[in-house]
């Protein structure tokens, strides 16, 4: 009959009502996702006032005063409240106004200056080593967009690397109770890493192989000794000796080039015992480290691979955060001796 309604088609009007029905329903998830989304877009702004986020910059620019006036003091000067109070301010600019241009950079500021108090104080070095990476993935995690993605990466790649170096290496002995150290003469036999090689020798070296490259010179502290480290791309030979007045130990890699960021490298560090590192070129294609020097009593050196990095550990006197480090020098070292031959 007419009138009557094949199986087929009442079956096909209730298909299409079921899709008209997961169309609606699709279109109405679609609109509730955009809603959420803009409202978690705008929720932040809702109690960042115009007042708020011109005191999170004003916050900003005190911090960023005050650090360049600690950074002006000698590192032996610089008090731990002071790096406390500029902390502070850097922490107040996201409290204040999580929005404004400067928030993620007082993440990152904050979390450079944590690996800085490692160094200055020694013995709290752990804690403050944790909350830099704490707040480098913070930064990455709030600000995925952020300037300073790739240099933070890079922070925590190389933290994560020197915890893997303390654990790999094989601890340094206990320093001797001497306060100072033993007098020494004014050359002193160098330690290598094998047989040491004349200077024909090196020149057959520099013609057959290409320079290895030194990449970074990194150094960090604990109470009982400082850790240098320094990136190589590949293995090398190297040569280590102790020089008098001013106390220094230097380390000549053979067959190396720095990278252009670290020729004349020259770096204060003032922890008690490693007072400054520099670079220079002792002759043609061997790189030449120094490390200025306190009260060490002893100093080693050993390479590890993958990556391949010459390790440095110098120990003296066990050290706590009341100490002061001597105070550095205002003159210029004389230039270092040659290096010793056999």
């Amino acid at each position: 009959m007419c009138g009557s309604r094949k199986p087929t088609d009442r079956l096909r009007s209730k298909a299409a009502a079921r899709l008209g029905c997961a169309i609606q329903a699709k279109s109405a998830s679609r609109f509730v996702c955009a809603i959420a989304v803009l409202l978690l877009a705008v929720f932040p702004l809702l109690g960042s006032t115009p007042e708020k986020r011109q005191a999170a910059r004003a916050q900003f620019d005190k911090a960023e005063s005050a650090r360049a006036t600690l950074t002006a003091k000698p590192i032996s000067e610089r008090k731990l409240a002071e790096y406390q109070a500029i902390l502070k301010m850097y922490r107040n600019v996201q409290l204040l106004s999580p929005t404004v241009h400067q928030a993620p950079d007082s993440i990152y500021q904050a979390a450079t200056l944590n690996q800085e108090m490692a160094q200055r104080f020694p013995g709290d070095a752990a804690k403050y080593r944790a909350e830099a990476r704490n707040l480098y993935q913070s930064l990455l995690r709030q600000y995925p967009q952020t300037r300073y993605r790739k240099q933070s990466n890079q922070a925590i790649a190389i933290m994560e690397s020197e915890d893997e170096e303390l654990a790999a290496a094989p601890s340094p002995q206990a320093p001797s109770r001497r306060s100072s150290p033993p007098d020494l003469p004014s050359r002193v036999t160098p330690v290598s890493s094998g047989s040491t090689t004349s200077s024909s020798d090196d020149n057959r070296d520099r013609a057959n192989s290409k320079f290895v490259t030194i990449s970074n010179i990194r150094e960090w502290s604990t109470p009982n000794y400082t850790r240098v480290v320094i990136d190589v791309e590949d293995e090398v030979k190297f040569e280590a000796g102790r020089i008098a007045n001013p106390d220094r130990i230097y380390f000549d890699l053979h067959n190396t080039k720095l990278i252009a960021a670290l020729k004349d490298h020259n770096k204060d560090v003032e922890d008690g015992l490693l007072k400054k590192v520099r670079t220079g070129t002792n002759r043609a294609g061997t790189t030449r480290v120094v490390l200025e020097v306190g009260p060490v009593t002893t100093y080693s050196a050993f390479l590890l691979p993958n990556p391949y990095r010459l390790v440095i550990d110098i120990q003296g006197s066990p050290r706590t955060n009341s100490a002061s480090a001597p105070a550095p020098s205002r003159r210029s070292p004389p230039p270092d001796s040659p290096a010793p031959t056999t």
